[in-house]
């Protein structure tokens, strides 16, 4: 019979989930002021379209983990495996 292992989530990891979409997030939100000034609109919509930089944000975050498994992939299917000593 097969066991469910119990997954532990650190808040150091969670910590560093936060800091990595807060920086997602302030991309998005510096895209956003850059592009304000450079069509010279109203900036109002540097908050009017928030929810637009969160989506952004989210689909950096997403891309961002998507690249990050990846890497992880590769290196557990390239790494040598580990012999027992007894």
């Amino acid at each position: 019979m097969l066991q469910i292992k119990d997954i532990t989530i650190t808040a150091k990891q969670i910590k560093g989930e936060l800091i990595l979409f807060l920086v997602c997030f302030l991309i998005g939100f510096v895209i956003n002021f850059i592009a304000i000034s450079w069509y010279g609109s109203n900036w109002s919509e540097l908050f009017t379209s928030l929810h637009y930089v969160i989506v952004f944000g989210l689909f950096l975050y997403a891309i961002w983990s998507g690249i990050r498994f990846l890497l992880l992939l590769f290196k557990r299917i390239f790494q040598k495996p580990k012999t027992k000593t007894v």
